[in-house]
């Protein structure tokens, strides 16, 4: 899985009291929403995939605060330095 991925779902583990397991499926499934791939989702991506689906995705989970809980998820995604991919190191090229 992409570094984004990764941090992403350590960061809701963090805000919720979702297991690493419950955090990673969450995430996974607001990508899918947005038709990303965990392995290949860039950090804009992740950041506009978290504010479409993201508080939907915890609305069916029975969380509250979804759309709070959100803006923190996002708030650490977008301070975060994340490692470069592949296709990152290609477009450099």
């Amino acid at each position: 899985m992409s570094d984004v991925f990764e941090k992403t779902s350590e960061f809701l583990e963090k805000y919720t009291s979702f297991t690493r397991l419950q955090s990673r499926g969450t995430i996974r499934l607001t990508l899918k929403g947005a038709n990303l791939d965990p392995q290949a989702v860039e950090k804009t991506e992740m950041i506009e995939a978290l504010k479409s689906h993201l508080p939907a995705e915890l609305e069916k989970r029975g969380v509250e605060g979804g759309a709070e809980i959100t803006g923190k998820v996002v708030a650490d995604v977008e301070r975060t330095k994340f490692a470069d991919t592949a296709y990152d190191v290609f477009k450099k090229i």
